[in-house]
């Protein structure tokens, strides 16, 4: 949309050599104050308004740095981030879809019909049980937030990372993710720090 928001915010970290993958969900609505390199300094706002004032200041590279530096400033002052990797919901999709889809274990049953005149969302008809999550279902999925609480939507997000991670094999990590670089294209934007 414009101007773009984030939908949701995840720190990963990724130990090939313990063959471990560490989830932690920032929660969007925390409030920060966002200040700019270039001086802009918005008070008290929900953390996912620095995408967006990243946006104005800078496109998608803007937005990707002004959020990652209101984490390093605001949310966990000293860390220091290695890289960014923003992924659109069409990113989303064929990340997914590139890795043979996501098993997951479906807690309960997600149902929303868009209605007209009603509010549109992200349809979805899962029932529960342990299955297959493809294309716009596991995007769906990650992203239900009707009658859940936003603490429930981050777990279901950090497990299904954590599918998605056990899927890929780890003989061939670089091979894969080299192969999904190359699906993807332009629906993921990274960028790196140097320091």
């Amino acid at each position: 949309t414009d101007p773009p928001h984030s939908d949701t915010i995840l720190l990963v970290r990724f130990d090939p050599e313990q063959g471990q993958t560490s989830v932690m969900s920032i929660p969007r609505d925390l409030l920060v104050n966002i200040k700019s390199a270039q001086g802009d300094y918005y008070p008290q706002e929900k953390i996912n308004a620095a995408y967006t004032y990243g946006a104005k200041l800078g496109g998608v590279k803007g937005s990707m740095v002004l959020a990652a530096e209101t984490i390093e400033h605001e949310v966990f002052p000293g860390l220091q981030l290695n890289g960014i990797i923003d992924v659109n919901f069409s990113g989303f999709i064929k990340v997914v879809d590139t890795l043979g889809c996501v098993y997951v274990n479906v807690d309960h049953r997600y149902l929303h019909v868009n209605s007209e005149g009603g509010e549109l969302y992200s349809e979805i008809n899962l029932q529960p049980g342990y299955q297959k999550l493809c294309n716009n279902n596991a995007l769906s999925y990650v992203r239900y937030r009707h009658g859940d609480s936003d603490f429930v939507r981050v777990a279901r997000q950090q497990d299904f990372v954590r599918n998605l991670r056990e899927q890929i094999s780890p003989e061939d990590v670089l091979g894969q993710l080299d192969h999904v670089a190359k699906q993807v294209g332009h629906a993921i934007v990274t960028a790196g720090f140097s320091r």
